[in-house]
């Protein structure tokens, strides 16, 4: 990313939900004002409500040396702001040159380098394009006052191993949206589902058609596989996830625990052929109440790729049985139910 950010000629934008004090943020800041200095058209659109701890100041510094900085959130009077603290902008979108994009599921802070297991892609061509046209719209929502650029150029990928030729789908989801986008498109693959099904997250708590889905494909015997973190950075997360693990076990579905770091990943894997990526948990904030992106490739050599990946992870995992899930602690189990009651929310 920094080695693109350096050879932009034109523009940079950066749209993020969270944004942490430390060695890497003052990296990618460094290297966007850099470029801003040299007359390119830099923005940065950061989530107002998830990065309190990065001062005012260091904003302010940033319009100095030219970057354009506007903060998400939907304008409006007192009290449609108190309603919309809860409708979070989750993306994580980075666009140079509008030739060369980055979307998965990556804050900007230094534990998402050095300390967790989390997932990026990099992306060129035509779907770029729709990238470009999704942060236009946030930028806009946030206040800015131009559209973003709109000149998209096919870029030949040069780096070591790349795949190319591939097609790609954007998908965005959020609360305005008529339908729920990103949820039907994992209720649709499961459903679709003939061999396996692969998914990783590290926030468990599905809607209940995404729970049926997920049960009836294990029921007509797709290899359907978990992996979730055994520990999480909310405290309450774990106890919630456990709750859903006695009826998915009990269809067929495999779920692995891993540890090691925290898994921030949100990933899912169909048949070989489709290999989705993004900023979505599996759970009822991402589908149903944030403003998410996601990235869906088609493509067997891609998909295949990352499915040895996925394998590789279930070395450091250890599987759950239902025998295990049964024999939890009763306070663990009846603390779970409660935190579920607020699924929605959390």
């Amino acid at each position: 990313m920094l080695e693109d950010i350096a050879a932009a000629d034109s523009s940079v934008y950066v749209e993020l939900f969270r944004i942490n004090p430390g060695a890497v943020s003052d990296t990618l800041f460094h290297a966007m004002e850099a470029k801003a200095r040299d007359s390119l058209d830099v923005r940065l659109l950061p989530e107002r409500f998830s990065h309190m701890t990065r001062s005012i100041s260091r904003y302010l510094k940033m319009r100095k040396s030219g970057v354009s900085v506007e903060e998400w959130h939907p304008r409006g009077h007192f009290f449609s702001n108190i309603w919309e603290v809860n409708r979070r902008n989750h993306r994580k979108f980075t666009l140079v040159d509008a030739n060369v994009g980055y979307i998965g599921g990556r804050n900007i802070a230094d534990k998402y380098f050095t300390e967790w297991n989390d997932e990026d892609v990099r992306v060129t061509g035509p779907v770029v394009g729709d990238i470009m046209d999704a942060f236009s719209r946030d930028w806009k929502t946030a206040g800015g006052k131009d559209d973003a650029a709109k000149v998209v150029k096919t870029v030949r990928d040069t780096l070591p191993g790349a795949f190319t030729g591939k097609t790609a789908q954007l998908v965005l989801d959020g609360p305005a949206e008529r339908f729920h986008s990103i949820q039907y498109s994992y209720e649709w693959t499961l459903d679709h589902a003939e061999k396996e099904f692969y998914m990783v997250t590290p926030y468990l708590a599905p809607p209940r058609s995404t729970l049926e889905a997920m049960k009836r494909a294990a029921l007509r015997g797709v290899d359907v596989r978990l992996i979730v973190p055994e520990d999480s950075d909310v405290f309450f997360i774990p106890p919630l996830i456990w709750t859903y693990f006695k009826e998915l076990l009990s269809a067929g579905v495999k779920i692995y625990l891993i540890g090691g770091g925290f898994l921030h990943k949100k990933v899912f894997l169909a048949d070989g052929y489709l290999y989705c990526v993004g900023s979505a948990n599996l759970d009822f904030r991402s589908f149903h109440t944030n403003y998410e992106s996601n990235l869906i490739i088609y493509d067997d050599e891609a998909a295949e790729s990352r499915k040895k990946e996925y394998l590789r992870e279930l070395e450091n995992c250890r599987e759950v049985s239902l025998d295990e899930v049964r024999k939890r602690p009763f306070f663990k189990r009846v603390s779970g139910w409660v935190i579920r009651l607020f699924a929605r929310l959390i």
